[in-house]
């Protein structure tokens, strides 16, 4: 089973990966994100990682071929939301909806 994680480098999906890792057998995870706050050891658990924009031409590529797509791309940081609410309000609402 081919499985796309969208945001797959934050928080929840690292631990989604951790998680196939450990408790299921015959699937692929395939990661989309930006790496904005990757580390070496966020890698572990993908079958491959594409560092892009989820809505970009190499995001969907990866997404067309997966069985199953988890979508948690997301922008998270409070700051910046406060600072730029536009932008994090098309990241999170209008390029999900596109």
């Amino acid at each position: 089973m081919q499985i796309a994680v969208t945001g797959g480098l934050g928080f929840i999906g690292r631990n989604l990966a951790t998680y196939f890792a450990k408790n299921t057998g015959d699937y692929q995870l395939h990661g989309v994100d930006w790496f904005e706050n990757a580390r070496p050891q966020d890698f572990e658990g993908f079958s491959s990682l594409t560092q892009t924009c989820f809505t970009s031409k190499a995001a969907l590529d990866v997404l067309i071929q997966a069985d199953v797509i988890v979508h948690l791309a997301a922008t998270t940081t409070v700051a910046n939301s406060i600072v730029d609410p536009t932008a994090s309000f098309q990241n999170n609402v209008v390029k999900t909806q596109t």
